[in-house]
């Protein structure tokens, strides 16, 4: 494949991350000013391998250990896996649409390698990314075809 393959599916992979960016949850006005903070830049940077939890509560300013369970409350996760829980989701809709390639999908949602991301995603779902994307597909082609066999018999 050519360099315009390449630009393209780049193009494709960030249009998707746009895309969930901003399906993402809003900020509450009656969460934690701590929270919608780091909340808020989270979202922003959200794909950035740089970003952690450490990184965003010593740029806010946030030294309490009680933090993460005010997080919990507004947003159901603890920040690192909120972090971990919106990569995955990405990675996640990245595999099922996008033909990038799981390496590409892995850097463009925030982590550091290929296999930082397979461990992650293995953990997460029990199976591996590209055996993910195997079955979502098939899945997607069964359902497709079996649709339009209904369609003809009506």
């Amino acid at each position: 494949m050519g360099e315009g393959y390449m630009i393209n599916e780049d193009k494709q992979v960030q249009r998707f991350l746009k895309v969930y960016k901003e399906k993402l949850p809003a900020i509450d006005p009656a969460w934690r000013d701590e929270v919608q903070q780091v909340a808020a830049d989270m979202h922003e940077h959200l794909f950035e391998e740089q970003v952690t939890i450490s990184r965003l509560k010593e740029k806010h300013h946030i030294h309490r250990k009680s933090f993460p369970v005010w997080f919990k409350r507004a947003l159901v996760f603890y920040p690192r896996e909120y972090l971990i829980h919106h990569r995955i989701e990405a990675g996640k809709l990245l595999l099922k649409e996008a033909e990038a390639s799981v390496t590409e999908i892995a850097l463009a949602v925030g982590f550091s390698s290929l296999s930082s991301f397979c461990n992650t995603f293995k953990n997460r779902e029990g199976i591996s990314p590209t055996q993910w994307r195997e079955r979502n597909i098939k899945t997607e082609t069964k359902l497709r075809i079996n649709l339009r066999r209904f369609l003809r018999r009506a």
